[in-house]
């Protein structure tokens, strides 16, 4: 049966733990798609894992190594617990998590008028053609590249500041702008399209991440914050939306408090969308929706796929899930992976919720790799530029609409 099918809970069998910052996105990357990419609220990294990660549209491999000259290991703690052997699978035991920028490279962050809006790194990207890797700090107004033996250099500097990002089939990039209250297209050309700004003529409230299915639908998360701008939330409740491929936007359930990160299974039979801090007793958690083949989520079929448990900083935020099925999400202390099926003939009772303690206790399955980072004190060198391939042509104030536009 594929993954995409099954309906059981996640069962958590890990995490890369910072206790001094959240884990706020995530990318596939490098030569095969098993370098995993995050972003931390002061910090970009990267992982060498056993298992690649979904096929994106657009996605091509890179003629890049998986590892780089340019990075030096992460100041941890390192500690691995490993109950189960599913870990083994996706994380190696002599695994590095490589640092690649910290401390002084993102001292301003959100520094100045915009640190209203984020003091973030999100909407991380690996692009295979370009050979790097692109994020946003919103803080600044910008989105950053990082090329191997290069280092950091700007790529758009205003980007209505945009938090998650992704390619669609056409490998024009998807952005969901928080101060532009919108999802927009960037396409190759530099042709700036708004591909959502209302739903049934009222104004979106602050998209936070965004993904795109094979068809070309689009979903987004929209949950609002004041931010201090003087805006006024005007949609009844937060919620995830979807862009149909003729351009109309249909509007998820309500439930959710601040809906954030989005993934689908590997045969996008299954769309998660994940909830920083939930509704009543639920709590933190991911929720699965079965989507047809028409590629409309099936409200009916809404369920409560893993529940987050722990005192340590962080919630569920940015969200990728490999080619085996494994969810790879933000959470208390760092990065959890989760994992949506047991091994074959495996009928132990599931964790319904995530807790290290109550898992340990009850002697169920459970792996926890534990990378304790602080941040690296150190003088940046300045950020370089991009060149013309790096401009935002047109201007973000450019702005027109082609609900039509082809591959959305």
């Amino acid at each position: 049966m594929a993954f995409g099918s099954q309906r059981a809970d996640g069962t958590h069998v890990g995490v890369v733990a910072h206790p001094a910052s959240s884990t706020t996105n995530l990318a596939f990357g490098g030569v095969d798609g098993r370098t995993l990419f995050f972003t931390t609220n002061v910090a970009v990294g990267y992982v060498v894992l056993a298992v690649a990660g979904a096929a994106l549209p657009g996605h091509r491999s890179g003629a890049r190594p998986s590892t780089w000259d340019d990075t030096r290991p992460l100041t941890v703690e390192r500690r691995v617990e490993r109950f189960d052997t599913r870990m083994d699978r996706i994380v190696a035991p002599d695994v590095a998590v490589e640092e690649l920028g910290s401390g002084g490279v993102f001292d301003d962050l959100g520094g100045g008028p915009h640190a209203k809006y984020a003091r973030s790194l999100e909407g991380t990207v690996w692009d295979a053609d370009a050979g790097h890797l692109f994020f946003s700090d919103i803080g600044n107004d910008r989105r950053l590249t990082w090329t191997p033996g290069n280092g950091f250099s700007v790529l758009h500097p205003h980007t209505n500041h945009t938090n998650g990002a992704t390619f669609d089939g056409d490998r024009a990039i998807l952005s969901a702008e928080h101060s532009g209250r919108r999802i927009s297209r960037l396409a190759g050309d530099g042709t700036y399209t708004v591909v959502a700004d209302r739903y049934d003529g009222t104004r979106l409230g602050r998209p936070n991440d965004v993904v795109v299915r094979s068809d070309g639908t689009i979903y987004f998360t929209c949950p609002w914050w004041d931010l201090g701008t003087g805006d006024t939330c005007e949609l009844p409740y937060p919620t995830f939306y979807r862009v149909r491929p003729d351009g109309s936007v249909w509007q998820g359930p309500p439930g959710y408090r601040v809906p954030n990160g989005l993934a689908f299974t590997p045969d996008e039979r299954v769309l998660y969308v994940n909830d920083s801090y939930g509704v009543g007793d639920v709590g933190p958690n991911i929720k699965a929706y079965d989507v047809p083949s028409d590629g409309a989520a099936d409200v009916a079929s809404e369920r409560v796929f893993f529940r987050f448990r722990g005192e340590a900083p962080g919630t569920p935020d940015g969200m990728k899930v490999d080619l085996e099925g494994n969810v790879y999400c933000g959470g208390p202390g760092g990065l959890w992976v989760i994992s949506g099926r047991r091994p074959r003939g495996d009928d132990r009772p599931r964790c319904d919720a995530g807790e290290q303690h109550r898992v340990r206790r009850a002697g169920l399955e459970d792996a926890v790799l534990r990378l304790l980072v602080r941040r690296v004190p150190h003088r940046a060198a300045g950020l370089r530029r991009a060149g013309p391939a790096g401009h935002h042509p047109g201007g973000l104030s450019a702005t027109r609409r082609e609900r039509g536009a082809r591959g959305l």
